[in-house]
């Protein structure tokens, strides 16, 4: 089967950290599979660095911004793209505009906001739903149109399926693996805090988080 993974999305933060460690992780499996990443050599040349030897690289020429720019391609390029490549299988990392998917499709679910109460967001919630007008209802119209929709979590699952209508058929729960590093013991030093308790947040800023 020929896999094709939709990686533009990945620009900052988790789903950059998503790709640098799905790739690799798929290739190790050994399987029959053959895979494509499709990235933008305008915002993500240092993702192409971590595409093992034995994937192909569908590189494209276009901006991060503004998101207009790429749901176009995804209804007209990509398409064409999949075609010429006979595509078996679009894996798209993270929710956008897929109408035209001419090949079996998964979608993975990871943007929060597009589902979680708008009050979460303080007193960002008007700019958080003007964000839902434009971003919401094309992410519902290709959860529709996908055969499988992976969620990172059993909750994050029920909380979307039950904002977006999804069929109960179509999502699968897949958890984020756990990289190496966090078994390894770290050396000892000496405390930034001088033994003092304090709370350590790995998350960006943002009233929802």
């Amino acid at each position: 089967m020929r896999i094709l993974i939709d990686a533009l999305s990945a620009r900052v933060g988790g789903g950059v950290t998503y790709v640098r460690n799905i790739l690799p992780a798929l290739w190790r499996l050994k399987s029959r599979h053959r895979f494509s990443v499709l990235l933008s050599s305008r915002y993500q040349g240092s993702l192409m660095e971590a595409i093992p030897p034995g994937m192909d690289l569908v590189r494209i020429d276009l901006p991060a911004e503004p998101i207009r720019r790429r749901w176009w391609f995804q209804q007209t390029e990509l398409p064409r793209i999949m075609r010429r490549m006979r595509i078996d299988l679009l894996y798209a990392i993270a929710e956008s505009s897929y109408f035209r998917v001419p090949a079996r499709f998964v979608m993975q679910a990871t943007n929060w906001g597009l589902y979680a109460p708008t009050e979460a967001f303080g007193s960002h919630k008007w700019r958080m739903k003007v964000y839902r007008l434009t971003r919401q209802f094309p992410v519902y119209l290709s959860m529709r149109k996908a055969d499988r929709v992976v969620f990172i979590s059993n909750t994050f699952y029920d909380q979307v399926s039950d904002s977006m209508r999804l069929n109960s058929d179509k999502g699968r729960v897949v958890y984020y693996g756990v990289s190496p590093i966090f078994w390894e013991r770290a050396p000892q030093t000496k405390s930034i805090c001088n033994g003092n308790p304090y709370f350590l947040s790995v998350s960006t800023v943002s009233p929802n988080k």
